[in-house]
């Protein structure tokens, strides 16, 4: 397969799988065509990982010093059901129409 194929499908099927899903981040998609170029490995895939693990707790830290805002709002196991949830009555609402 071309490189720009591999780059066309990695991008698209993460976009796809985050919009299944409910989880939008343009920047994954953006890490998902690097990655599909060939040239980083899993080392640098390793930098991508600790860099959004930062940012996530960054983001937890600030939106927790405010009264009226609360990041994130569940933990664990509850977000995996959320998620399952969400697929799963998606597949109802097919069936059922």
């Amino acid at each position: 397969m071309s490189v720009w194929m591999q780059q066309s499908l990695a991008t698209a099927l993460s976009v796809a799988a985050m919009a299944k899903l409910g989880v939008t981040h343009p920047p994954a998609g953006a890490a998902a065509l690097l990655f599909s170029t060939g040239q980083y490995d899993w080392g640098n895939m390793l930098f991508v990982l600790v860099g959004n693990i930062i940012a996530i707790g960054a983001a937890t830290v600030i939106n927790n010093f405010s009264d009226y805002r609360h990041y994130p709002t569940f933990w664990g196991l509850r977000s995996i059901s959320a998620i399952i949830q969400r697929c799963s009555s998606g597949k109802k609402e097919k069936k059922a129409s």
